[in-house]
């Protein structure tokens, strides 16, 4: 980002977890404006997302709230260095961002309580915050094979025209 006047770590980088829900309410706070908490024809929504202006300043978000992931029928949560998957509705992956960063390793067989949680405040989110329908809140796969993509996870063999 740049905003001369508003970053005070200027070419900094920082490694704390954002995500596009967090430029909204950002810009918001930035202008200082409000969301409104009614409008004609409609019943507004508390905005997703957290002002990452601390940041901006050098400093720690306070209470992150988990981030949220859903795509069709892909989900995922981020909680601190914890990642909860779904790829395509199948069984919860979990993985451990501070220890693998690239997802290689599914910590979710080792870590049933945690996945647990994480899933039922992925529901919870989805249902209160999201808004999300019935059918993109239905339960992912118990078990099933692992996430694999068909132009992605076979190497030995070129990617389908």
């Amino acid at each position: 980002m740049h905003w001369p006047a508003g970053i005070k770590a200027k070419g900094g980088i920082t490694h704390q977890p954002a995500h596009l829900v967090d430029i909204l309410p950002t810009l918001a706070e930035m202008a200082g404006a409000k969301s409104p908490d009614k409008f004609p024809g409609r019943e507004p929504t508390p905005l997703a997302g957290t002002s990452l202006l601390p940041v901006f300043a050098g400093k720690a978000l306070e209470n992150r709230p988990p981030i949220h992931l859903m795509f069709g029928p892909n989900r995922g949560l981020r909680q601190g260095d914890w990642k909860l998957v779904s790829y395509r509705a199948k069984k919860w992956e979990l993985y451990n961002l501070a220890e693998d960063r690239c997802e290689l390793n599914d910590l979710a067989a080792e870590h049933p309580d945690i996945v647990e949680k994480m899933a039922k405040e992925w529901h919870r989110m989805a249902k209160e915050e999201v808004l999300a329908t019935v059918a993109e809140q239905k339960p992912v796969l118990e078990e099933g094979p692992p996430h694999e993509h068909r132009e992605w996870t076979k190497f030995d063999k070129p990617a389908p025209k």
